[in-house]
């Protein structure tokens, strides 16, 4: 089968291994082998039943390519894990076929497991949960968490067997359409309506299933109250203490409050549970948002207790405990509702349009006179001749969390534990929060500014610089001391700004940028410590490092959306830190929107991996991709000097941009390969860059990358032009690449030590993938160190979702020595 997004041809090969009283050990490693290679699947079958199920296996996946996948639309935009158990948590997000204003979205885990020789993603029932055609869970797949919504008196069958409904105002419900999740896995005896098997259906099963039947596992697991009541949906009141959300505390219509806190006040399913229009007993479908950007952070308590905080686009910020997946609460700041948003009013005249969080409550209903009520989102390019006039997506806390973990006592519990969210485009506001006891957490400080248009009512009102605080996209990086502070603080980029979106290579952005600087935090008080100013936007994450001390970091690394670098040097005298720019980029439009990796290097170095791109502008009509072409620098920074290298000056930096064994258009090899020369700390040469046109124009990186096995691993996507006279869209084509970190050479299918082979592998289901992560987690009573979300170096089908074990390029050998003490004979 040829992989969908795939356009080179490949075959993906399902092996099955069948003997009679005796298999051949050695045989059977070589078809795991050409599984592993060939990108399926191997099954170990000694009977014809096995034969059966391996064979339905292997369809449903088929199938899936056409109908699951094809119609459901799953991009996956984030992975993450515990850091000390197996634990994969992956959030799930779906972009609403009819444009409305609200997406599903989900948080699902899964765990790594050991199938035919390889580390892959596995599900609840211990099987592989990737299909390796279409890159996501397999239909049959079946996450943790999900126990199923079979519940004969309410839902005779199954959940999600719903279509339009009618709210009690009259106002119909025109996007709650189950055929979009309708199962197709064909070896269950439960309704495809039911949420088990999940599959890769975002809005069945995980913590959304948990909230929807009552939010009190195990007990609502299998007497479900569909409940909403066991929900705790927290606010931040004028004293900076978190308090429940109500009516009264929020000056909210009690309508909205109703909705935000769970209940299905337009009646989503069409049952007519407890509804009367202002609130209802039952729990709406659509009670967990979208998490487009979020990446979970999983905590470990001790003793397994692992809790998970994660941001979403209805609103909240969540904490779930990662054994059952229960919502232990949920915090809504009040700059998601304050000033309170346009309510919609049936029947008024002139006809009123609700806005911020009303819209998604009203997203897809349309009322009386069959007129649309919420807003539709306004994609590139489409009409604007529609009423209500069509509005961008709407964000809230769509970023990722930074944290701050002590020390662990003689129990193994840490002693402090604080969490700091992001908001990317739903804000400007930085919290920092005490989660040491999650049952009840504690707001510990906030920074910036509650509007995204203007200045108004930024804190803290004096003695720092919150007014320059953008869209707070960069996670917080948390440093337990840095020299010449001994108390944990955060480094931050100062956020996005808006103008970032216009179309043009060079956008014409005020002076200064909103988010143009670095912030140094107190990680506890938020007492801003520092403050650097720099040429753009500060969007990335600000990477840190520890050099001369283990533990106290003394230098920070920060890139902006000009294609500038910069490094803060910590000293024992806080009055001394300075940060300088230390690299740039000479072409026009490059930037950069995610951190550098580092390495420490001899000779007070440290390498620099980054690649230039803007994910923001993906589609070929959106990007100008003429005039900007992307590149991925790996260069050496020397500690002793502050001299700004220019990263595209060929004297100073080797241009790698092909190899001998990935040519390239035309064969227009540089001769890079495992006998090229590399860019060895001793070397005079800087660094090395390579073009990202090697796929077509258009190309970008569009993920951080990570260094492992002496190779820098990154993702890109390339826009793909609308097939002529369709109304298909494409997600684009999506890039992994292993490249060596000297030479450039080509990691994939290597030949010698983490070079021979070629640089990119094709990711199935193509798309914007999530950036790698690197982790280490017991598989089997083995530690392996895996690589999450990156191409497979096995040059097997990759996805970005797909795990992978990464083992050093050179293993070293261990050799016996004698010495001899004194006085010994």
């Amino acid at each position: 089968m040829v992989p969908a997004g795939n356009s080179n041809g490949a075959i993906v090969t399902y092996i099955l291994d069948a003997y009679n009283a005796q298999n051949n050990a050695g045989y059977s490693q070589s078809l795991q082998a050409a599984a592993r290679q060939g990108g399926g699947l191997y099954f170990q079958v000694n009977s014809q039943n096995a034969v059966y199920n391996a064979l339905v296996r292997i369809l449903e996946q088929i199938k899936a390519v056409n109908s699951t996948f094809a119609s459901a639309s799953l991009p996956v935009n984030a992975t993450n894990r515990a850091q000390d158990q197996n634990q994969v948590f992956v959030p799930m997000f779906r972009p609403d076929p009819k444009i409305q204003a609200r997406w599903y979205g989900n948080l699902k885990q899964y765990q790594l497991i050991n199938s035919g020789g390889s580390v892959v993603l596995g599900d609840a029932k211990g099987q592989a949960a990737i299909n390796p055609l279409t890159g996501f869970p397999a239909p049959c797949a079946k996450s943790f968490w999900t126990t199923g919504s079979a519940d004969l008196t309410n839902y005779p069958n199954g959940y999600w067997n719903f279509g339009q409904s009618v709210n009690a105002s009259g106002m119909w419900n025109t996007t709650m359409e189950s055929q979009s999740a309708k199962g197709t896995c064909p070896t269950t005896s439960n309704s495809p309506y039911d949420d088990n098997p999940d599959g890769p259906l975002v809005e069945k099963g995980g913590v959304a299933e948990v909230i929807r039947k009552g939010n009190n596992p195990a007990i609502t697991n299998s007497s479900p109250t569909w409940s909403p009541s066991q929900r705790n949906v927290l606010t931040a009141s004028s004293q900076n203490s978190l308090v429940p959300l109500t009516t009264a505390g929020t000056g909210l219509p009690a309508s909205l409050v109703n909705w935000i806190l769970g209940q299905d006040v337009q009646d989503e399913n069409g049952n007519g549970k407890g509804n009367n229009g202002v609130s209802s007993t039952e729990t709406r479908p659509s009670v967990h948002g979208d998490e487009i950007h979020s990446r979970p952070l999983p905590v470990d308590y001790g003793s397994g207790t692992v809790r998970v905080f994660y941001g979403s686009n209805d609103g909240t910020l969540r904490a779930v405990d990662g054994s059952s997946g229960q919502e232990l609460w949920a915090f809504v700041p009040p700059e998601f509702y304050t000033p309170a948003p346009a309510a919609y009013t049936p029947g008024a005249t002139p006809a009123t349009t609700p806005t911020g969080l009303e819209r998604l409550m009203w997203s897809g209903m349309i009322d009386t006179l069959q007129n649309q009520i919420s807003p539709i989102i306004a994609y590139f390019g489409s009409p604007a001749a529609v009423t209500p006039t069509p509005l961008p997506k709407g964000y809230y806390y769509d970023g990722s969390v930074g944290l701050y973990e002590s020390a662990l006592n003689a129990q193994g519990v840490p002693g402090a534990v604080w969490i700091y969210p992001t908001m990317r485009r739903g804000g400007r506001m930085l919290y920092g929060l005490d989660v040491t006891n999650v049952s009840t957490p504690g707001l510990l400080w906030k920074f910036g500014c509650p509007n995204l248009g203007n200045d108004t009512n930024c804190v803290p009102s004096s003695g720092a610089n919150p007014t320059s605080i953008g869209q707070t996209w960069s996670m917080p990086s948390v440093a337990g001391a840095v020299l010449g502070h001994s108390s944990p603080v955060i480094v931050v980029g100062g956020g996005y700004d808006g103008c970032e979106d216009s179309n043009m290579p060079n956008p014409a952005c005020p002076t200064p940028q909103k988010g143009a600087g670095v912030y140094v935090l107190d990680a506890q008080t938020g007492t801003q410590l520092a403050f650097f100013a720099t040429t753009r936007s500060v969007a990335a994450d600000v990477a840190l490092i520890s050099i001369a001390t283990v533990g106290v970091v003394d230098h920070a690394y920060a890139a902006d959306t000009g294609g500038n670098i910069y490094r803060i040097d910590f000293a024992d005298n806080s009055a001394q830190w300075v940060m300088n720019r230390i690299a740039y980029t000479n072409g026009s439009g490059r930037k950069f929107l995610f951190a550098p990796s580092l390495l420490a290097a001899p000779g007070n170095q440290v390498y620099v991996a980054i690649g230039s791109g803007d994910r923001e502008h993906p589609l070929q009509a959106q990007y100008p991709y003429t005039n900007v072409l992307n590149r991925f620098y790996v260069f050496k920074d020397s500690l002793a000097s502050t001299n700004a290298l220019n990263l595209d000056d060929p004297t100073q930096m080797n241009d790698f941009t092909y190899s001998t064994s990935d040519p390239g258009p035309n064969n227009a090899t540089t001769g890079t390969s495992c006998g090229t020369p590399g860019v060895l700390p001793m070397s005079t040469t800087k660094g090395w860059f390579m073009n990202l046109n090697q796929n077509g124009q258009g190309e970008q990186t569009v993920t951080s990358s990570v260094i492992a096995a002496g190779m820098v691993a990154f993702s890109t996507n390339r826009p793909i032009p609308q097939t002529l006279g369709t109304c298909a869209t494409t997600l684009g084509a999506a890039y992994g690449y292993w490249v060596n970190l000297f030479n450039a050479s080509g990691g994939i299918s290597a030949t010698g030590a983490a070079c021979g082979g070629v640089r990119d592998t094709q990711f199935v289901g193509g798309g914007l993938p999530p950036s790698p992560v690197i982790a280490s987690v017991p598989v089997d009573g083995q530690v392996v160190e895996a690589v999450i979300g990156a191409a497979q170096l096995s040059g097997g089908t990759s996805c970005g979702i797909c795990p992978q074990q990464v083992k050093p390029a050179i293993v070293p050998t261990r050799r016996t020595i004698f010495w001899k003490g004194s006085g010994e004979n």
